[in-house]
This record gives structure tokens, C-alpha cells and sequence, in this order.
């Protein structure tokens, strides 16, 4: 068993990974929610993202996009408290210890819900 299963993990190995019967991903893999699809319009579809379209919707990808958006959350809490300007380390730090309940509402204003 291994814990951060992701296609990378299999597909690199091919035959030798008999091994990794079992992956497990913390994360969906998947393009069926509105910010991949934003990604491939704004990015893929005009030669100039950073991953290949492929990867897009990758468990790897999608981990960095949901740590993506929690950073983002975390600033934008901060802010809600230290006005919107230039935050200090601390106060990001804050903005990412403050709790943020993660609801369905939440996750689908994100874009991070399933179509």
C-alpha cells in the first residue's frame, strides 16, 4: 500500500510496479469540475500553460490545485482581518490557522465540485 498514489507513480514504473497493488490518492483526480476546465480554456487550449494538457486533472495536479486555493483562502481571510493590503508572513499564517469551515456551498463557489 501507498499512501500518495498517483498516476505518476504506476505509469513511470509500468511493469516493475506490481508492487503498488493498492494507491491510495487524498484527492480526486479528474477534469469534471469547473477549474480544470478554466485551465484548459485559458491555458492548454493556447500553448501557454506551464503542465502539459495531459497532466491536467492529474491527482498531482489537482493536489496543487486545491493547495493552490488553500493558500489563496488563507490570504484572502487574512486580509479580511489586516485590510487588503501587502500581509506579513505571521499574518498568512494566521489566515491559514483561522478556521474556515469547507462546505459544499464553499467548494462549489471555488470551483472545486464536480459538474
Amino acid at each position: 500500500m501507498w499512501w500518495a498514489g498517483a498516476e505518476a507513480t504506476q505509469c513511470r514504473a509500468e511493469d516493475a510496479a506490481n508492487w503498488a497493488t493498492w494507491l491510495l490518492a487524498l484527492n480526486p483526480a479528474g477534469v469534471n469540475f469547473p477549474v480544470p476546465q478554466q485551465v484548459f480554456a485559458q491555458l492548454s487550449d493556447k500553448n501557454s500553460g506551464a503542465a502539459e494538457r495531459k497532466d491536467v486533472g492529474s491527482v498531482l495536479y489537482n493536489r496543487g490545485m486545491i493547495n493552490a486555493c488553500s493558500a489563496t483562502e488563507a490570504v484572502r481571510t487574512a486580509q479580511g482581518k489586516f485590510g487588503t493590503r501587502p500581509l506579513t508572513g505571521e499574518q498568512v499564517r494566521w489566515g491559514h490557522g483561522e478556521p474556515r469551515p469547507v462546505t459544499a456551498e464553499k467548494l462549489k463557489k471555488l470551483g472545486l465540485t464536480a459538474s
